[in-house]
Parts: C-alpha cells; sequence; structure tokens
C-alpha cells in the first residue's frame, strides 16, 4: 500500500477539527532553514524546542546555506510556512540527490512534534528517501513551525533538497489537513546548501474568499479555485451577509402535472416547461388537459377531476371529435320491441 494512504487513513481517525480557513492549505512551502550559529552536539536532545527560542518569521529571513568549517557540525530545519496560520496534522517530503559522507553527514535527526507518528521510507535519511510525519494527538498549529530537524557535519558541497518522497508513486511532498477524510496539498520544497548556495521557496499569497454560490442559492465563502472545483459559481462579494447568490433551479412542469426543481435549460431539454417558482410545495403545474366525453358523445378538454364522464387521457383536442357516438336506448322492454318486427 502506497504510503500516502497509510497516512490518510491515519489523519481520518484524528480527533478535532479546523475551520475551513485554516484547513486550507493551499501556498505552503517547506523551508530549509539553518540558524546562524546553531552547532549541532548528540548532547542535546529538544532540538525542536531550540528553534522555538529563536523561530523564523518570515521567508525573507531564511537561511538556506551554511557556509563553515570543514568538519564543522550544524543543525537546520524543515520548517512549514503557509501566508498565514494553519492547522494541519500531516507533512510529507524527501531528499534529493546528496553525498552523505563527502558532502552533509547527518548524525541525528528527527520530527518536530509531540505525539507523533513518522512513517520513513527505505533508507531514510540518506539520498532518494522520504518519510512523512502524522499527528495523532496533538495538530500543528501556527505558521512558521518546524517539521523536522537535521544535525550533522560539513565535509564538503553538497545541496540536500527537500522534494518529493520518493517512497511512493508518483512521489509526494505537502500536507494533510485534519479533516477526515483528509485534505492533501503539494508543497513547493527548498533546499540547505553545504558549502554553496541554497535554495530559497516562499509562501504563495491565496485570493480572499468570495461569494461561491449553489444552484439553490445557498452561499458560502470560498477561494475562487476551490468555489469552482465543487460546482460552484464565484460572485465578486466577500461576504455572504447578505446573501448575493440567485437560485438557478426553478419549478420544471411536465405535461402530467408533475413537478421537478431543476435548472431551466436541464428542464427543458427534457420535455418540460420551466416556471418561475422556486418550489414545487404547493405545486404550482397545471393538471393536464385531455378531451372528455360525455355520455352524448360531446367533447369538452378539461382537467381529469372535472370530466363527467369518460376522459380520454390519450386525446389533446376536441376537433376532430375523438369521442364515440351516443348508443341508442329504449325504456320498452325486449318483448314490446320484439312486437313492433312481428
Amino acid at each position: 500500500m502506497k504510503k500516502m494512504l497509510f497516512i490518510m487513513a491515519a489523519l481520518s481517525i484524528i480527533a478535532g477539527t479546523a475551520i475551513a480557513d485554516q484547513s486550507n492549505l493551499a501556498g505552503g512551502v517547506l523551508i530549509a532553514h539553518a540558524p546562524a550559529g546553531l552547532e549541532y552536539t548528540s548532547d542535546a536532545t529538544d532540538w525542536c524546542g531550540i528553534y522555538a527560542a529563536d523561530p523564523l518569521t518570515d521567508s525573507n529571513d531564511q537561511i538556506n546555506a551554511i557556509y563553515a568549517d570543514v568538519a564543522a557540525a550544524r543543525v537546520w530545519y524543515v520548517v512549514a510556512a503557509f501566508e498565514s496560520d494553519k492547522i494541519w496534522c500531516g507533512s510529507q517530503f524527501g531528499l534529493g540527490d546528496f553525498d552523505p559522507v563527502g558532502g552533509f553527514y547527518i548524525g541525528g535527526y528527527g520530527p518536530c512534534l509531540d505525539g507523533n507518528l513518522e512513517i520513513p521510507g527505505a533508507g531514510w535519511p540518506g539520498p532518494n528517501a522520504g518519510t512523512a510525519v502524522v499527528a495523532t494527538h496533538t495538530e500543528w498549529v501556527g505558521n512558521y513551525l518546524p517539521v523536522y530537524w537535521f544535525g550533522g557535519y560539513c565535509y564538503g558541497t553538497s545541496l540536500l533538497q527537500l522534494t518529493e518522497d520518493p517512497s511512493q508513486d508518483p512521489g509526494f511532498i505537502g500536507f494533510g489537513n485534519c479533516e477526515a477524510p483528509s485534505q492533501v496539498w503539494t508543497a513547493a520544497g527548498g533546499a540547505m546548501g553545504i558549502f554553496t548556495d541554497g535554495i530559497a521557496v516562499h509562501p504563495e499569497t491565496q485570493p480572499d474568499p468570495q461569494a461561491c454560490c449553489d444552484e439553490l442559492g445557498g452561499c458560502v465563502l470560498l477561494i475562487p479555485a476551490d468555489c469552482e472545483a465543487g460546482g460552484g459559481i464565484v460572485y465578486p462579494e466577500l461576504t455572504c451577509d447578505p446573501n448575493p447568490c440567485p437560485v438557478l433551479v426553478r419549478a420544471c412542469c411536465f405535461e402530467d402535472g408533475s413537478c421537478v426543481i431543476m435548472m431551466p435549460e436541464i428542464c427543458e431539454a427534457n420535455g418540460g416547461m420551466p416556471y418561475e417558482e422556486e418550489s414545487c410545495d404547493p405545486n404550482p403545474c397545471p393538471l393536464p388537459i385531455r378531451a372528455c366525453c360525455d355520455a352524448e358523445g360531446l367533447c369538452v378538454l378539461t382537467e381529469e377531476a372535472q370530466c363527467e364522464g369518460d376522459w380520454l387521457a390519450d386525446e389533446y383536442l376536441c376537433d376532430p371529435n375523438p369521442c364515440p357516438p351516443p348508443v341508442a336506448t329504449d325504456d320498452a322492454s325486449w318483448g314490446s320491441i320484439k312486437d313492433l318486427y312481428r
């Protein structure tokens, strides 16, 4: 089973919810950041806590290159960054091809979150390997938070690229939110340079949520791309109060007098007649008018309930008259009728 499927299953059982804006992780990135002068030592254990003492707060301040003496020990982080505070429960990424001996030797590493579940791929944390971290108890809440740390020794020029986790096909780099089932978003990944420049990445600014209207006139605030992806129609208003959405469906009447709510063009395509009413309760559709034959063979067009004779459901006109002629009758007995012909 692909790792992401496992992650999605794990995320789906996490307790807690997030509001729509904070759970939309579009535009997020994974920054490779090395705080200036932070030396690695195997004696320290809480490297994530050490990061919290001097956190990155602006993507323009990221440091993604380490120029140090040969064999110098340094610590760097994988930092999740968004345009605003978010809530998420899964992070996944890989490391591209690098020299783990003559470039940067990883002496220590680990995820940053209490009570998490790490799902490393084969060969992690070596070249062309990946890992995933799932929050099983406490989600990530905020921005510019570390999801992982690396400590090691700088021996030669190397570039450690944050890339897709190659343990699944296709590979994935990005985040999963805390909803059930979890939704995932891909992310751009930076790179840490050892004796060379790294690669900086910056969160993408997302458009303001706008009124997203459904065919029944319901309104929710969504980013336009999410609205259209869900089949909604984007309106320029930035609020749903007052509701700017028109009702796009109407009563559709059929020949038998039945009423169905649908879009007018679909109504006409199915042989119906669109009406202006937005509801089928009460039913605005006229009952069918058909030929009604009385005992004298006379024809009138009327509804079935008003017909005092035989209602011909398949006859729409009285011209020509579809009614059968009357049957002659007489009150005389059969015997007296026979006497007339003797």
